[in-house]
């Protein structure tokens, strides 16, 4: 049995001759096979090795990916069709692969199995500190803990650290007076304001910003949104988006710093993904990075139906049996080994399998990007 599943691409919607020869490789596939169709041709160097190039009619290659369900059953994902040269230069760094983060199937550039692999242990690893950093700071401490020295709670007289503040204020405005009339350009206090932070190192710091400053930068702003257009930026914690959502550093980055919609649209246009184009462009509406999460039921997973332990973890049950008996009989009281049993979750630090690739196309957000055309 075969089933097809084709990734939404626009340049397709609205090219007639795509959509033909889009056609003839449904027909082909549904014949032959997702992995013997007629013209299928492996990619040398491609680095997802299930990449396949298939020459169509008006210069066209479609790139496909052959996935095997079961030893009766295989899968093709129709990833897109592009004139031939532009086929095969994406079928060389192309990876379908879950995101690291949502779990949705999604296409990613990666140089190399390497590259491709790195990216997901870096999010994974951004994922883990972060969930440990909270951990951390909300985990409360038993009353042992509490009397160990250091974490105690500190009695502090608020008046003297009130006035520590102010001498480390006074002490960073007159350091930047200072700096300002070595440079002959001393600072008139009537003409403007005082505007401090403080680093992570704890250091105060002190920045004097002129009226006439404040205009022109408002009056910048002003110019960059002419059309109304507000954007996304500074409205979504950057670390939140790639950590919780699952967007790309890059992605983002270029979303965050688009001033006008003309921009915006420049951006979600380049997206490879349609879960990002749609997640971006709600952004532009959604208050929090929760809504979005609720509205693309991003914390959802969808996993292969009734999974089945493979053969070697029943081998190693099996092992572990065995060797928890020796000890037995030795006079050693070990627990017994577990059971294998079905994973309740795609790790997704781990390159996902073929069955659960295909399981995610079911969540309703991957729904929206991938169509089963053919079963």
């Amino acid at each position: 049995m075969t089933s097809i599943y084709v990734n939404r691409q626009r340049s397709i919607e609205a090219d007639p001759q795509a959509r033909k020869a889009l056609e003839t490789l449904f027909r082909r596939m549904l014949k032959f096979g997702a992995d013997s169709a007629p013209g299928l041709e492996r990619v040398p160097g491609a680095t997802d090795s299930r990449a396949r190039l298939v020459a169509l009619d008006g210069g066209y290659s479609a790139l496909v990916f052959v996935l095997e369900v079961s030893p009766a059953s295989s899968a093709a994902v129709i990833a897109g069709i592009w004139p031939a040269v532009i086929a095969r230069e994406k079928a060389r760094t192309l990876v379908l692969q879950l995101n690291p983060v949502n779990g949705l199937p999604e296409l990613e550039q990666a140089a190399s199995p390497e590259a491709a692999i790195e990216r997901r242990a870096e999010m994974q690893r951004m994922m883990r500190s972060n969930a440990e950093r909270c951990s951390e700071h909300f985990a409360p401490l038993s009353e042992e803990e509490q009397s160990e020295p250091g974490n105690a709670p500190e009695l502090t007289d608020k008046s003297e650290a009130s006035d520590d503040a102010d001498a480390q204020w006074r002490a960073a405005t007159e350091r930047v007076m200072v700096e300002a009339a070595a440079k002959g350009d001393p600072i008139d206090e009537a003409l403007g304001e005082w505007i401090g932070s403080r680093t992570q190192s704890g250091e105060v710091t002190a920045v004097f910003v002129t009226f006439e400053q404040m205009r022109a930068f408002e009056q910048g702003q002003q110019d960059q949104n002419v059309d109304g257009f507000e954007g996304i930026h500074g409205r979504f914690p950057p670390m939140d988006v790639e950590r919780r959502i699952g967007l790309p550093r890059e992605l983002f980055a270029r979303a965050w710093d688009a001033r006008t919609q003309s921009a915006f649209d420049a951006v979600v246009d380049s997206c490879e993904n349609e879960w990002q184009r749609l997640v971006l462009t709600r952004m532009l509406v959604q208050p929090t990075v929760d809504d979005v999460l609720a509205e693309f039921s991003l914390e959802i997973q969808v996993v292969p139906s009734d999974p089945e332990p493979t053969a070697e973890q029943w081998d190693s049950y099996e092992r572990d049996v065995e060797a928890t008996r020796d000890r037995w009989d030795a006079g050693q009281f070990v627990d017994e080994p577990e059971v294998p049993e079905p994973p309740y979750l795609v790790e997704l630090s781990l390159p996902a399998s073929d069955a659960e690739i295909i399981a995610s196309f079911e969540h309703p957000t991957a729904r929206l990007q991938f169509q089963r055309s053919r079963s």
